[in-house]
């Protein structure tokens, strides 16, 4: 997660929102989780607030939780908000029809039978417990790599 916020957040480009969907893309090929969070926000509360929208799909197509609420930061928010959903955080930013978007690629990821947190095997990384992680590898996790 740090590294891609770093760089997302860095580039100042045109076509800033392609470039960072490509490294996106990229890192979750590797296993990246969707639901990661730095610095008390996930990151795709990171990728709608910087206004990538194309990366918040890719996020919520691979997993990321559009439910997730995530500590109030952006100063344009009213100061009674102390948590924000993505949706939420979507809807103050962008409006409706990006909020559509997000909840269309979260109705795809769940027609493909796949839950919030993505694959077995992204879970089975992600797992700090040695336990947890082989009793997911077990369940299947690295059948998909063979």
């Amino acid at each position: 997660c740090p590294v891609w916020a770093a760089v997302a957040h860095e580039i100042d480009e045109e076509d800033a929102d392609e470039n960072v969907l490509m490294m996106l893309k990229l890192l979750l090929s590797h296993g990246f989780n969707p639901n990661c969070v730095l610095n008390q926000q996930s990151a795709l509360h990171m990728a709608i607030g910087w206004g990538y929208l194309d990366s918040a799909n890719a996020l919520v197509l691979a997993g990321a939780d559009i439910m997730r609420s995530c500590p109030r930061l952006a100063s344009s928010l009213p100061a009674h908000v102390k948590t924000i959903t993505a949706l939420e955080l979507c809807r103050h930013f962008h409006g409706d029809s990006a909020v559509t978007a997000l909840q269309v690629a979260a109705k795809t990821r769940q027609s493909r039978g796949e839950g919030v947190s993505g694959s077995k095997l992204r879970n089975a990384a992600c797992a700090k417990d040695d336990e947890k992680r082989a009793l997911l590898l077990a369940k299947g996790a690295g059948k998909a790599m063979q």
